[in-house]
């Protein structure tokens, strides 16, 4: 996991009441959430997630987790058949999955996320949630108005060396494909389909 508690008790040298325990639970999802939002990185591990994707007209899935770590298994959702790794697709490795048939529906079971979590990462994590405790808000900035002049800040906020470190996390990796529009058959829409329609019509989800 990004942060638990046991390892906040490490790091500020004190063990927490089961009534600050709630509430450190609470900022430690908050903190995760906001962190694998920013960064769109899991950041604890997922283990045989099942996603249903289409693929693009070049054969690929590109895989919106990250980071992959294994791809288990591709199943065709039409035809209702497992695929071959190395004979009908090839994961890169990375996040794309090729050699599928063009726009056709397949459920990916796939593991992704860092296990374990980086040190820079958790330490953010954790200056993030002991500014939370301790009722410090980070990045004060001051209003005037006339003789008044108040600060105010959010407990949650992170600083601009945190965002530094985190946009090193940050998921960048993409392909730009020009999509031509063709399919393999049967899905090519020829003058007959459009005509009389198809005898394959199928509900994809």
């Amino acid at each position: 996991m990004l942060l638990t508690i046991d390892y906040l008790e490490a790091a500020m040298g004190k063990t927490f009441s089961d009534e600050e325990a709630g509430q450190v639970q609470f900022l430690i999802d908050g903190v995760s959430s906001y962190i694998e939002t920013y960064t769109g990185t899991a950041f604890s591990p997922v283990v045989d997630e099942t996603i249903r994707f289409r693929s693009d007209s070049y054969g690929c899935i590109p895989l919106f987790k990250h980071p992959v770590t294994n791809v288990s298994v591709v199943h065709d959702y039409r035809d209702n058949f497992d695929l071959v790794a190395g004979v009908s697709y090839i994961w890169d490795g990375l996040q794309t999955i090729r050699g599928l048939r063009t726009r056709h529906v397949y459920d990916v079971t796939f593991s992704y996320g860092y296990d374990p979590c980086p040190l820079a990462v958790q330490v953010v994590a954790t200056k993030a949630v002991m500014r939370g405790l301790s009722s410090t808000p980070s990045n004060l900035k001051a209003l005037t108005v006339g003789d008044i002049t108040e600060q105010y800040g959010d407990m949650l906020d992170f600083s601009d060396a945190d965002k530094l470190i985190l946009d090193n996390f940050v998921d960048t990796e993409g392909t730009i494909r020009l999509d031509a529009g063709i399919d393999s058959e049967p899905y090519g829409w020829g003058p007959d389909v459009l005509l009389n329609g198809p005898d394959w019509w199928y509900w994809d989800e």
